[in-house]
């Protein structure tokens, strides 16, 4: 039998966050994308860092996102889910593959150290 979750999406006003997360929602979002009407800033982020979301999950949307934005959510609540655009996602995993292309002798070195491997697989793999 599948099991339905229920999420409230673009919740911007914090009593009425209160009474949702009274009701045990599934998720609560938060929408991070300032051309939105349901749009919340990082001032609505400190107001509900301290509330006791109980089972309820948080969940951010946002849309061509700025990083730092995105790291000050993540850090005021590791509850938090992102849902990202596939745009965030691009720069994300992006990000990432340069990240590892710009140390990949450092990883090889790593890994034939844990691994027994030559250098020159290691960098292979």
């Amino acid at each position: 039998m599948i099991n339905p979750k229920i999420k409230i999406c673009g919740i911007s006003d914090i009593e009425i966050l209160k009474q949702l997360i009274k009701l045990n929602l599934d998720y609560v979002g938060f929408i991070f994308y300032s051309k939105s009407p349901r749009f919340v800033d990082e001032v609505f982020l400190e107001k509900i860092q301290n509330i006791d979301f109980k089972e309820t999950r948080p969940v951010c949307v946002y849309v061509n996102a700025d990083e730092d934005l995105i790291n000050l959510a993540l850090e005021k609540s590791l509850k938090f889910s992102c849902n990202l655009s596939v745009t965030d996602k691009e720069k994300i995993l992006t990000n990432t593959a340069n990240y590892i292309e710009d140390n990949k002798s450092r990883f090889a070195q790593i890994i034939t150290s844990e691994s027994g491997l030559s250098l020159k697989d290691s960098l292979y793999e």
